[in-house]
């Protein structure tokens, strides 16, 4: 058997080749200690099983082996730590190893074992012809990754794009022999309808997930129906019985998450036959759950179910926090926690957010007023709605919420989104300029998304470009989305704006964002968004820094407000 082991250390390859050599069986080592080496083996040289340091330049051995997964698992990957940590074993599952191995762990024959079961799996995999993904079940976060991907690639290419989950009954019965012919046939059919077998993850003993792409027509029965018949032409019968949830982009969900959840609550909850359930039509219909956020929205608002949660931001330099983003969400007793995406478009059209946006403004500056006066100057960025941005009070609304709270401007950062900027100029740079000129910070949110952003950013005042979560997904190997974010962040430190990166999840990502001079990120990788007390311990023995908003060099910047 041929082990790579990528790690800069010669005491870890004593310690690994010791291990093995214990176990009596013939292993042929091979030890390299740059990653530029290591991916020269791996392109022209056969290997069972690759070993990786994942600490190995600064954590960029992840970057191996995420890069190596996506050219489609070609040697399975068993990560190596310098010691137990269970959030990078986590994140090394998550960018594609197999399992975990800690250094120094000298149970007997502890080492052997990992390395020869990670080896069968790929064997299997080969064998039936299928990704380890559909072999063995993932992490959530791999499911997740990969949906979201998935899903910025469809809107990208302006194409549809559907979750479907599928539950198996009766495919853990039989010997192990069915079972695994049971999982070719499945991973067979699903590839089939999906057009990819990298398309398909086996989330659960009799679980799996299929993400397809260019779903063509609304007739999204028929569509579930070729799913089950594909499952049940490939596996024979009635032995194993298909139940497909589905969820669509973007006429359902907008998220990753939210299409996630959706597909997996739509199938069907009998067993023993198949069953075909769509998002929106099982348990509340999708009607019926919109005209249940209309009538239940305007009692929320007065009995003070919305509420926020605040999502750290984390300079790249030095770890240090230097904000949070106030985001809102909505409990309601009858519909359970109701994603924004739901209710936000409501509220707009029910004339409400302008009440809800000076509530929540009030609210988020009290809180980063409370943190100011416990020494920690939090700068806290809301999201301004059009029709607040629109209506003409904007303006006395900010002075309220700063007089109210006795927040520093400076640590209030308005985030206001690129398309309505767009709408009218010339009224947006008015507006702007008063904004300001009281000392608040403005941000352009969702930067980037279905528009030519970069002829107008010099146009407009404004302090902080985010770069929507859409183009972090997958750096540094989506070569499309390193462009983008390159260009942004040049464009943004040639007119000294700030720059954040939203959506960060993976150490890959943010090592990519330094490299191009990316200031601050935010992110699952440093930390979800929190209530007050769970932020507050989060927080807790982490350094918090103030940031100082560099102000634009455009001339437009520079203007004074009229009036």
């Amino acid at each position: 058997m041929r082990v790579l082991l990528v790690a800069e250390a010669f005491d870890v390859r004593y310690w690994f080749e010791g291990a093995l050599s214990r176990s009596g069986r013939p292993y042929a080592v091979t030890w390299v200690s740059s990653l530029d080496e290591a991916t020269a083996r791996l392109e022209h040289a056969h290997y069972d099983v690759c070993v990786v340091d994942v600490g190995l330049g600064d954590g960029r051995g992840m970057t191996l082996v995420q890069s190596q997964v996506v050219r489609g698992f070609q040697v399975p990957f068993l990560a190596l730590l310098e010691r137990a940590d269970v959030g990078r074993e986590a994140m090394a599952i998550r960018v594609g190893a197999m399992d975990v191995l800690v250094r120094g762990d000298d149970s007997p024959g502890g080492i052997e074992r990992a390395v020869r079961a990670v080896v069968e799996r790929a064997r299997l995999a080969r064998v039936l012809r299928v990704t380890p993904t559909a072999l063995a079940a993932v992490d959530e976060g791999v499911v997740l990754d990969r949906v979201e991907v998935a899903r910025a690639r469809a809107k990208r290419r302006k194409l549809s794009f559907a979750v479907a989950a599928v539950a198996l009954d009766g495919l853990l019965r039989g010997t192990l022999d069915d079972q695994l012919t049971d999982l070719a046939g499945i991973a067979d059919a699903l590839a089939e309808v999906s057009g990819a077998q990298d398309a398909i993850l086996r989330t659960g003993p009799e679980q799996f997930v299929a993400l397809i792409e260019g779903v063509e027509g609304r007739n999204y029965r028929s569509f579930g129906e070729r799913v089950a018949a594909a499952i049940a032409a490939r596996i024979g019968g009635a032995r194993v019985v298909p139940r497909v949830g589905l969820a669509f982009f973007p006429e359902h969900e907008r998220t990753a998450a939210s299409l996630l959840e959706s597909a997996r609550a739509a199938v069907p909850a009998s067993t023993g036959e198949v069953g075909i359930g769509i998002h929106g039509e099982g348990g509340v219909a999708l009607g019926s759950r919109a005209a249940e956020v209309r009538r239940l929205l305007p009692q929320a608002v007065r009995a003070g179910e919305l509420f926020l949660v605040y999502q750290p931001q984390v300079r790249i330099s030095d770890g240090h926090v230097v904000g949070v983003e106030a985001l809102l969400r909505w409990r309601s007793p009858e519909l359970g926690l109701v994603p924004p995406t739901e209710f936000i478009p409501v509220a707009e059209e029910l004339g409400l957010i302008s009440d809800i946006g000076g509530r929540i403004l009030v609210e988020a500056c009290l809180q980063a007023r409370t943190w100011q006066e416990q020494g920690l100057p939090l700068r806290v960025g809301v999201n301004v709605s059009p029709r607040q941005f629109a209506d003409g009070s904007l303006e006395s609304v900010v002075r309220g919420a700063l007089a109210t709270s006795g927040l520093s401007a400076e640590l209030l950062e308005l985030e206001i989104t690129e398309g309505v900027l767009l709408e009218n100029t010339d009224a947006a740079r008015t507006v702007l300029d008063h904004l300001r000129a009281l000392g608040v910070v403005i941000a352009v949110d969702d930067f980037g998304t279905g528009y030519s952003s970069f002829t107008y950013v010099k146009r407009l005042p404004m302090d902080v470009i985010k770069i929507d979560r859409e183009f972090i997904r997958g750096l540094p190997l989506d070569a499309e989305n390193a462009a983008i974010s390159a260009a942004i962040v040049a464009l943004a430190n040639s007119l000294s704006l700030e720059v954040i990166a939203e959506g960060v999840e993976t150490e890959s990502e943010e090592e990519f964002l330094r490299s191009l001079g990316c200031g601050v990120v935010q992110g699952y990788l440093h930390g979800r968004p929190m209530g007050v007390p769970e932020f507050e311990s989060w927080r807790a023995g982490r350094r918090v820094s103030m940031i100082e908003p560099r102000r634009s060099i455009s001339p437009f910047a520079r203007a004074k407000p009229s009036g």
